[in-house]
């Protein structure tokens, strides 16, 4: 993602990526991005190109890896423009396939932020462009003063989206400043020769689905914004680098990967340039890196020769050479000692610099001859113990090798097995020894092999880090807000280690950036509050609106009812008669409405009944109630009560035509179906008959029945509908797990798909997010996810036989993951839709649980009970 070379490249690379979840581009000409382009302000940094279009999204809808990356606020901020803005019919219409770009951007404020830049048909005027925010649902829009800059306000975000239509270009960004930026015609922009190379790059890479453009000028100061204090170190090979990069991602599940090409600018004074002249040779050094080294970077030379003229040329660039020439004469006509004939012609094709837990720097360079080398050496320095001397003269090294060696302007040394080893101090030289003698070397941990097998065996410059063990130097060197990525809890600290190389090819440099991630890192879920009831938890929670804040509402299994706050503070309580059957509904008036086994209750978010509440129930149910919908004023209620439907408005007032005897138990709670105008209430008994009500006088549409089979029907019933009545159906199982289709005209047809036990729990959900729903059972240990074909999707057996609860919860449109608690493992499964267990999962718990939003910050979260009565909320 940058030229990294430095242990911040760790983040850049989380920060490059952050958008790349939800946003792309790919297709289109030159001109078209030539017209979006031209707004980029000149101090973008990176800029990330790729397009809206299915071919992208379905590439990366399992890569999980960007969720590590970009970490939980920036994820959201961009999942909601996509479903609020990308997503939204109209405009959906008009984005499909569109080339979008994200630059980054170092901000005054001492922070980082992003412009997301995208084509838009020229003549989308001020009335079109309204056109199209008025129908994004959950959006509010209103025109900012004395701009054309529209202000867009998300339910679930804190910070609004600010939005600027242009002639042919459309330009978005979570921050005014910036976008005003953009919008200003005098503010300067990207040069026409990075616009070039974009063009350029996009129409050769046509099947890349990301690209990452690098603007080297702005490198050094975009480094530093993340960094306290100055440059110090490897961060000081950046200054004076020019020119851009141009990256294509490589998809790999467990690992990040860009390569292409760097073109530097030769005109000016770097250091990194001086390479450019060398083939890559073969990186040997690092089996020499000690087990507790935290970073690298090691430089290969295959013509040393020519490689210090190009040195010496960048000193004369620097202004140096003059100075460093006076301190060579000296040098040799006080000591005799002439480095350019009796040293350089002694140095391999290789040196590294690497950095330990401890945060010592230490120096190891290739010899031809280390006998030469210690002599020469020697004669230019004191001996500070028995096998290692210090030099007396400055910057030797510096003169030889160039930059990284002006780290050790006297250094320590000690010569063995033809390497150089240097440091600034004699207990970094003795303490990589003890490593050194005993073999700990960081390249026979497996983690490193990992990561070392799909690292380019050669290069002209190579830099690695490890997480884990530049905690120390992560928390050092990077401001706060940005070390607080790499925190336990965070994805990033996830992700073993960074590889950045660079390899010459004449006139520019090969590219490859690699990270991978640990595969075996267990992903912990932080722990944001714990409630303690008075007793194990009873139903499943739930989040409802009380105003502007969130309100969430349990009940454990002595019957107590409790409202919490998104703190998980107590709002109030009460014990009810029973236990809660079924779900709780809120409607439009933000009433709350949920039964027992025999009482209706609807109350207000404070807890207070709504008049006519509760009702008593002439007889008792296990079922929940069922709902036409959600305004108090046209909807109703109704509910199966032994061999009874009940129906009531929401006023509380039994509702004619209804409250009717069926000839046995009822199976479940009645089912409410629209097709076309036609509104149903279907109701099925335990005994196989099916009814059909017309749902607005309850007189009967169709009745049929079961009778070719002697087993009982316990399970939901579950609606395929379609435009057309003889197309839709009801679809449960009976106890042995036979499969029922019950027309809404017609007879049942019947499919055996297996044996199950009597008491399994069938559900019928979109899963895999193809055009059918799949079956779905629950059976004891088991749990089995079924084409409409009977052929298997996956399977999963738990541990053991035991009481499982199936939960579902929503991933996109019409599709689901589903969920386990398991009572006698107090375990809480979450499958993705290949039957995986979702990362994190299992997690210990009891009972039903939620997962989604609890807060105004669209944050997930997982709420669940425990068995010593706590109610725990997750951050996901």
């Amino acid at each position: 993602m940058k030229k990294i070379i430095i242990l911040s490249s760790v983040l850049l690379i989380a920060i490059a990526v952050i958008a790349v979840k939800y946003f792309s581009e790919l297709t289109g000409n030159s001109n078209n991005n030539t017209k979006v382009l031209k707004y980029i302000p000149s101090d973008a940094t990176l800029i990330v190109n790729f397009s809206n279009d299915d071919y992208f999204y379905d590439i990366i809808k399992d890569y999980s890896l960007f969720d590590e990356l970009i970490g939980e606020k920036r994820s959201v901020e961009i999942s909601q423009l996509r479903a609020m803005l990308l997503k939204q019919p109209l405009i959906a219409e008009e984005v499909k396939g569109r080339k979008i770009f994200i630059s980054f951007h170092k901000m005054h404020t001492d922070s980082l932020d992003y412009l997301f830049s995208m084509g838009m048909n020229e003549a989308v005027n001020k009335e079109e462009a309204e056109l199209l925010l008025k129908n994004c649902t959950g959006v509010k829009y209103s025109l900012m003063p004395k701009s054309d800059t529209y202000k867009l306000e998300f339910k679930n975000l804190k910070r609004p989206f600010y939005l600027h239509f242009f002639k042919g270009a459309v330009l978005g960004s979570y921050s005014s400043e910036l976008l005003d930026k953009a919008a200003d015609s005098k503010s300067p922009k990207i040069s026409s020769e990075f616009v070039s190379l974009i063009n350029k790059e996009i129409a050769k890479t046509q099947s890349t689905p990301i690209n990452l453009f690098v603007n080297k000028s702005n490198l050094s100061s975009f480094v530093l914004s993340f960094m306290k204090g100055k440059a110090i170190g490897n961060t000081l090979l950046l200054k004076g680098l020019s020119g851009y990069s141009s990256l294509g991602m490589n998809f790999k599940s467990d690992a990040l990967m860009f390569n292409g090409n760097s073109i530097p600018d030769t005109t000016g004074v770097n250091y990194l340039n001086t390479f450019l002249h060398q083939r890559p040779v073969k990186n040997q050094l690092k089996a020499f890196l000690p087990v507790n080294t935290a970073n690298f970077i090691t430089f290969g030379i295959s013509n040393f020769k020519l490689f210090h003229q190009d040195l010496t040329h960048y000193f004369t660039k620097k202004g140096e050479v003059k100075k460093m020439q006076d301190q060579l004469q000296a040098l040799h006509a006080d000591k005799g000692l002439n480095l350019d004939l009796d040293l350089l012609p002694q140095f391999g094709n290789e040196f590294m610099i690497f950095e330990t837990v401890q945060q010592e720097k230490v120096g190891i360079i290739k010899l031809i001859n280390g006998t030469a080398v210690d002599a020469s050496l020697q004669a230019i320095s004191s001996k500070s113990s028995a096998f290692i001397s210090q030099m007396n003269y400055s910057n030797i090294l510096y003169y030889c090798l160039g930059e990284p060696m002006r780290a050790f302007p006297k250094p320590y040394f000690r010569i063995i097995d033809n390497i150089l080893i240097i440091a600034n101090s004699q207990g970094a030289i003795t303490r990589y020894m003890d490593n050194y003698d005993a073999g700990s070397f960081i390249a026979k941990s497996k983690e490193f092999k990992d990561h070392d097998q799909l690292v380019a065996t050669k290069s002209n410059i190579s830099f690695f880090a490890e997480t884990q063990n530049s905690s120390g130097v992560i928390g050092s060197r990077l401001k706060n807000r940005y070390a607080a990525l790499f925190k336990d809890e965070e994805g990033l600290n996830n992700f073993y280690g960074l590889s950045v190389q660079w390899s010459s090819a004449g006139s520019y440099f090969q590219t490859n950036i690699y990270a991978n991630y640990n595969t075996l890192a267990k992903k912990a879920f932080k722990k944001v509050w714990s409630f303690k009831m008075n007793a194990r938890i009873a139903s499943a929670p739930a989040v409802f609106n009380d105003g502007d804040r969130k309100i969430i509402m349990v009940q454990d299994n002595v019957y107590n009812l409790y409202a919490l706050s998104d703190e998980g503070k107590r709002i109030w309580a009460t014990q009810l008669p029973g236990t809660i059957r079924g779900e709780l509904h809120q409607l439009n008036d933000e009433s709350i409405l949920f039964n027992t086994e025999d009482k209706i209750y609807r109350i207000h978010p404070d807890g207070t009944a709504v008049e006519g509440y509760p009702l008593s129930l002439p007889q008792k149910t296990v079922y929940g109630l069922t709902l036409t919908g959600t305004d108090p004023a046209q909807s109703y209620l109704l509910i199966a009560a032994q061999n009874k439907i009940l129906a009531y408005t929401l006023a509380g007032k039994e509702l004619e035509g209804w409250n009717k005897n069926m000839p046995s138990k009822l199976c479940s709670a009645p089912l409410y179906a629209e097709i076309g105008k036609l509104h149903y209430i279907i109701v099925g008994t335990q005994s196989g008959e099916f009814f059909f009500f017309n749902a607005m006088n309850g007189s009967l549409i169709h009745h049929v029945e079961e009778n070719t089979v002697v087993t009982e029907f316990k399970n939901n019933l579950f609606p395929v509908i379609s435009e057309n009545l003889n197309d839709s159906w009801i679809v449960t199982t009976d106890t042995a797990g036979v499969l029922h289709e019950i027309p809404f005209n017609g007879a049942i047809t019947r499919t055996s798909v297996g044996v199950w036990d009597e008491n399994h729990i069938f559900s019928y959900k979109n899963i895999t997010g193809d055009s059918n729903p799949e079956y779905i059972y629950l059976d004891n240990n088991s749990l089995s996810v079924l084409n409409k074909d009977n052929t298997t999707v996956f399977s999963y057996d738990f541990e053991n036989s035991s009481k499982n609860n199936l939960q579902f919860f929503s991933v996109d449109q019409g599709t689901w993951n589903i969920a386990v608690s398991s009572y006698q493992k107090n375990e809480l499964y979450l499958f993705d839709n290949e039957g995986n267990l979702s990362k994190g999962f299992p997690v210990k718990g009891t009972g039903e649980f939620y997962m989604g939003t609890i807060r105004n910050d669209g944050l997930r979260y997982l709420i669940c009970g425990s068995n010593d009565g706590n109610l725990y909320a997750y951050k996901l």
